[in-house]
């Protein structure tokens, strides 16, 4: 039985045995709070059905269209740009725009001339950098009177690219990485329009593609980098897909596979003479990428057999591998498919372009025989070298830096049912290179070697203790450093070099060294005198030139040809802080007036602003104005002041002294190799038209650098000199950069000396 108590009663009250006690609440009941909880009640109640619907509603419209997911990105592209403003004038839609410092570019229309109705993409540009900060798709409406009216579809961010995502498809490929700082900013947007011929075999037509794009120096080229853009025109949905890089400076371009009329999108990467093409297939309206590593179709008992032939692929045997997979696709015909068409075409484009490269001339020995190399042509590359021992150790230089490709190549072939002999002798090559000659020697017992073809292998060894050129390749160069003058052994090798290069109306043969079969007529091209200024070997010095002014120069040229440090390039400055790369042909060299002169071959420049500058490709990179950062002005002001400090301002100019960021790039990265990052100030004109205006006798010979390390404390400046910094030497892990600057006419390099703290000339060491 249960009994009832009143709160009031004491609970200290006893109850009879057995009696369940019911506590019963007595509040008074607060109408908001009902009220309130009714509403939370209603809303989650309808919340919980709202979501409901919209998940039923894209679940099934994923089950019938998997490809329905791209609507989400679109939605969260609305969400995200709430604050451009729709059905508004394209006046209206740039004001909204000044408070964030953002301009709309240039658009890309999607539909037809002549539409009352048109789509366009219209990239949104960050005013500071150049950089698309976002794309917006747009539906433009035609007004009575002439006035246009805007719609927001969808608008996409445009995130910045982290050096390695662009950079890792070459450091994959034979290529040494190298320091790149910030990021990678794309500035404009290009279609790319099927062409007439390729439009009909797309299923759907409503798929247009475009490319974001931008431009960066990387190893003495001009690296072309972006994103790939698919816009969907009927369900009005834009997305970012995959990213790409092209050392060659080529945007991403159509091509007919196979010549059966399959649209393939690709994408130059070649660096060197190393052929890389990126690719995608269109099917079904999307890009697929062609992978070297996933056999496409059902290939039964014959799918290891494929697998063996995409194994060839990847080590770079192009040839093999598209012999592999020609063999296998007849038996195969039933299963065969546009996947594996695309697989076989992107094999034998790079077969062809690996067989283009073997059958040019090279005026560099040592590149003819690595592009014999590249082609698997073992025999052809052996009988070079042995005509020429002497260019041994530069190509052991260049396999002992080799990332992996070549070896790729070398143990791929040796599972090919015919192998050429001269295949063992490159691999002992390269194991001495990159091991001792003890493993080279187990090479050879593994595969049971022939005598005759260890013996090719052992005469060229033996060269390398009698070759005074060979002297410089056990050593282990560090790209990074510049070292005070020292004594080197005579015509060593070098890694690199810089010098100033002026045009010659004609060429006198008999002033130069030229090797034999080497012409002088004009059908080569521009003519060029190339003044060495700076060499590196261990580290960048003076010696090795002292030292070679009093070579003679057929030994001079044959030391500078194996050394692996021309061809080179040319910087053709379009003004002082950007320049486009121009590959030479060196041809010869003169040693006159205690000057050491190359002379090369290459197109016609027009005028600079500074003197033509050559160098090894490899030994110099560039700060690029893209991916500088913003400047604090306190960080600015206490640069400022630093570099000043030996020039101090009156109190009065000091109380209105100001300079604008935005006249002034910064970069950070470790200059000195201390593990920490340094602060890299450029100041561009305005910035020095208003320190001028101070007082203070700025020079304007061009752009001006101060250099600041972690304490603010002032590690170079160039603020009152004739001095312009043009360029970093390559740096690598733990070890300090050096500055290549111009001054009166040449270019000087800048070392980093510990005891000073500064940036001087080695000799003031």
């Amino acid at each position: 039985m249960a009994s009832e108590r009143s709160p009031d009663q004491s609970l200290s009250s006893p109850l009879p045995p057995g009696t369940v006690q019911v506590w019963v609440g007595g509040r008074r009941h607060n109408p908001w709070l009902w009220w309130l909880s009714l509403v939370v009640l209603v809303l989650g109640l309808g919340g919980g059905l709202l979501l409901l619907v919209v998940s039923f509603r894209w679940g099934l419209q994923l089950m019938l269209d998997p490809e329905a997911t791209p609507q989400v990105q679109g939605l969260w592209g609305r969400w995200h740009q709430e604050e451009l403003p729709s059905g508004r004038s394209l006046t209206e839609i740039e004001q909204s725009l000044v408070a964030a410092n953002h301009t709309l570019g240039e658009p890309v229309k999607l539909s037809p001339e002549g539409d009352r109705e048109a789509l366009l993409i219209w990239p949104e540009i960050e005013v500071a950098s150049g950089a698309i900060a976002t794309l917006h798709l747009l539906n433009r409406k035609s007004q009575a009177g002439g006035q246009d009216s805007f719609t927001v579809l969808t608008s996409v961010p445009v995130p910045a690219v982290s050096p390695t995502e662009v950079l890792t498809p070459l450091w994959s490929r034979s290529q040494t990485e190298a320091v790149v700082t910030g990021v990678f900013l794309p500035t404009q947007l290009t279609p790319l329009p099927l062409p007439a011929s390729l439009q009909g075999s797309q299923d759907s037509g409503d798929r247009r593609w475009l490319t974001l794009e931008g431009r960066s120096p990387y190893q003495g080229v001009t690296l072309r980098y972006g994103q790939l853009v698919g816009v969907d025109l009927q369900r009005q949905t834009l997305d970012l897909l995959d990213l790409w890089s092209s050392p060659a400076n080529r945007l991403p371009y159509w091509a007919d596979l196979d010549s059966q009329g399959i649209p393939g999108l690709l994408v130059d990467q070649t660096l060197g003479l190393e052929p890389s093409l990126q690719g995608w297939l269109l099917t079904a309206g999307q890009l697929q990428p062609i992978s070297w590593f996933r056999v496409p179709l059902d290939a039964g008992p014959q799918a290891m057999a494929y697998h063996q032939g995409l194994r060839l692929a990847r080590s770079g045997l192009w040839a093999a591998a598209a012999e592999k997979l020609a063999t296998l696709k007849p038996s195969l015909a039933t299963q065969w498919n546009t996947a594996a068409t695309a697989q076989l075409d992107l094999i034998n484009r790079h077969a062809l372009l690996a067989r283009q490269q073997a059958e040019r001339s090279y005026s560099l020995p040592t590149q003819q025989i690595l592009a014999l190399l590249v082609d698997s042509r073992w025999d052809a590359a052996l009988t070079h070298l042995e005509a020429d021992p002497t260019l041994l150790p530069a190509l052991m230089r260049r396999l002992e830096r080799d990332q992996g490709q070549f070896w790729s190549r070398v143990s791929a072939a040796t599972a090919l049912s015919e192998v050429e002999p001269a295949l063992y002798v490159w691999g002992g090559i390269a194991l001495k290179a990159q091991q001792n000659q003890a493993a080279a020697q187990d090479w050879f017992n593994r595969y049971g070697v022939s005598g005759a073809t260890k013996q090719r292998w052992t005469t060229l060894v033996r060269t390398l203790d009698t070759s005074p050129v060979a002297l410089a390749a056990d050593q282990q160069p560090s790209d990074l450093a510049i070292a005070p003058a020292a004594a080197q052994t005579p015509l060593a090798g070098v890694q690199g070099m810089v010098g100033v290069a002026r045009p010659l109306d004609g060429v006198t043969p008999d002033r130069w060294h030229l090797p034999p079969g080497q012409g002088a007529g004009s059908s080569l091209g521009a003519w060029y005198a190339i003044e060495l200024q700076g060499v590196r070997q261990t580290q960048w010095q003076t010696a090795w030139l002292t030292t070679a002014k009093s070579a003679d120069p057929s030994a001079l040229w044959t030391a500078l040809v194996s050394s692996g440090a021309i061809p080179l390039q040319l910087l053709h400055w379009a003004s002082t802080t950007e320049g486009r790369a121009i590959d030479l042909s060196v041809r010869g060299v003169r040693v006159a007036d205690g000057t050491i002169t190359l002379l090369a071959t290459g197109p016609q420049v027009s005028a600079m602003p500074l003197p033509a500058l050559a160098f090894s490709q490899g030994a110099l990179s560039w700060l690029e104005a893209s991916q500088s950062q913003p400047v604090s002005p306190e960080s600015l002001r206490q640069g400022i002041e630093a570099a000043i400090a030996p020039r101090p301002l009156t109190p009065q100019a000091l109380s209105t002294w100001s300079l604008d960021p935005g006249t002034v790039r910064q970069h950070r990265l470790d200059l000195t190799g201390n593990g920490q990052l340094e602060q890299v100030l450029t100041l561009m004109p305005a910035a020095l038209d208003q320190l001028q205006n101070l007082g203070l006798p700025v020079d304007r010979t061009g752009h001006k650098t101060l250099i600041l390390g972690a304490d603010q404390q002032l590690l170079y400046s160039n603020l009152f000199s004739p001095q312009t910094v043009v360029a970093l030497t390559t740096p690598g892990s733990g070890s300090a950069l050096g500055l290549l600057v111009h001054q009166a006419g040449g270019y000087r390099l800048l070392a980093w000396t510990e005891t000073s703290q500064r940036f001087e000339t080695p000799g003031n060491r």
